[in-house]
């Protein structure tokens, strides 16, 4: 039997909630490359749309996701939480395979992504990424007019336009016994004779520091030392 599109007419509102798995993500922070590994997690969405009547909707879709998981970076590794949240404008199509139980539909969706950890590392931050995602999915009535239960398989995909990966950007805040920020260099310039008697050669010196378990531990990373070696 052809299948037909099934009429949704007017205005509509949706909710769901599910489970949610996020593939490793590779992000940079101001200071080192981080790779995140989340766990399963959860999801819950809301979404306001319009039907068209002729199997087309339109609709626009808020998401927030939750999970624990591990971030790769510094040197080391910690476990912490990762959320990510976003706005997504979908269109879908309805089919009616003439069964009357079930509706199946696909769409496709645009729209903005932004993650947020927080862990041993501190807190960190994504800027707005644009995202896109495939939709596939049923829908189940109920019994109640305009009333259906659905199940849907959602596929997302953030990445940043400019780089073609995701940026965390990291935010951490280390204060004194005063409880002032503490002000640390960002870098200094070490010489090197290399020949005795010769003339020193200058190298850039980055001065890095984390705190874990209580302690500060420090990291002096050369920089572009192609330059010099």
């Amino acid at each position: 039997v052809p299948a037909s599109a099934q009429p949704v007419s007017g205005v509509y509102l949706g909710a769901g909630v599910g489970i949610n798995n996020i593939f490793n993500t590779k992000g940079k922070s101001n200071l080192a490359g981080i790779t995140v590994k989340p766990d399963l997690g959860g999801i819950g969405a809301l979404s306001a749309g319009y039907g068209f009547g002729n199997g087309l909707r339109a609709e626009l879709e808020f998401d927030y996701t939750g999970q624990s998981g591990k971030a790769t970076g510094f040197g080391g590794s910690t476990k912490g939480d990762v959320y990510t949240y976003g706005v997504m404008a979908n269109a879908l199509y309805d089919f009616d395979p003439g069964l009357g139980w079930v509706y199946p539909y696909v769409g496709a969706g645009v729209g903005m992504q932004w993650m947020a950890l927080s862990g041993g590392f501190g807190h960190a931050q994504s800027n707005g990424n644009f995202a896109a995602q495939g939709i596939v999915g049923a829908a189940f009535p109920v019994g109640v007019p305009g009333l259906s239960v659905t199940a849907d398989h959602k596929v997302t995909n953030a990445i940043n336009l400019a780089t073609g990966e995701g940026q965390i950007s990291f935010r951490e805040e280390h204060r004194d016994e005063t409880g002032a920020p503490i002000k640390v260099p960002g870098a200094f310039v070490v010489q090197v004779p290399v020949f005795r008697s010769g003339a020193a050669y200058q190298l850039p010196i980055r001065l890095r520091y984390r705190v874990k378990d209580g302690a500060v531990l420090w990291t002096l990373v050369p920089y572009r030392p192609e330059r010099f070696f």
